[in-house]
């Protein structure tokens, strides 16, 4: 009876003291639909698809526009047109241009990332992706879809080796708060291991 109550007081006072979760990032994940025109490198199996991770939810009725660093909040992005990766290690150029709806969706985006050789020798190709619909104000503007391209040099995307589009269709946001456990897990263990012992403990000395 004795360890049985010993066991309850000491699970208790771990769970009791272990911090809440709270959250300490919040992800945006973005899937489009397959290509509706592909050509070269690419194909209309492809998509684009990636994610913004956000140190905290996008509040309501929100615009972020942050461009080449200006993270503001902005902890990391990676996006894939099925073919390439552009992330914000790699990318040499990009724009991200989001607002939010009164529910604090993602409903206005302008998503725009580029590697060109001219900015960094180690990049083999050229390579873009864009993915917009009605962007917001301060962005380029208009309504489009999804582009995707991947050239040999130059100033501009050259897209002698691949173009991939959807014109005026794009896909959808999805939101994942990640929650920060805290001390919460390591406490219990410690606890479990407490226990552990000190059941052993008692045992030995119940045999002795």
């Amino acid at each position: 009876m004795k360890a049985k109550l010993f066991s309850v007081i000491v699970l208790a006072t771990v769970v009791l003291a272990a911090p809440r979760p709270s959250l300490a990032v919040t992800i945006y994940y973005y899937t489009g639909p397959t290509f509706a025109s592909a050509t070269g490198v690419f194909s209309t199996s492809m998509s684009i698809s990636g994610y913004l991770t956000f140190e905290s939810v996008l509040g309501s009725n929100t615009q972020i526009l942050l461009q080449n660093g200006a993270t503001e909040g902005l902890q990391y992005f990676s996006f894939t047109d099925g073919l390439h990766v552009i992330s914000i290690d790699n990318s040499t150029q990009w724009e991200v241009n989001i607002a939010t709806d009164s529910a604090g969706n993602i409903d206005q985006w302008r998503i725009d990332l580029q590697k060109f050789n001219r900015d960094n020798p180690s990049l083999q190709y050229n390579v873009g992706i864009v993915t917009c619909f009605n962007p917001p104000a301060g962005g380029s503007g208009g309504v489009c879809g999804e582009f995707a391209a991947r050239g040999t040099g130059g100033n501009d995307l050259f897209t002698d080796l691949g173009v991939a589009t959807n014109i005026s269709q794009t896909g959808s946001w999805s939101v994942v708060p990640v929650p920060n456990v805290g001390t919460g897990l390591p406490g219990l263990v410690a606890a479990a291991a407490l226990l552990a012992w000190w059941r052993k403990k008692r045992a030995t000395k119940l045999a002795a």
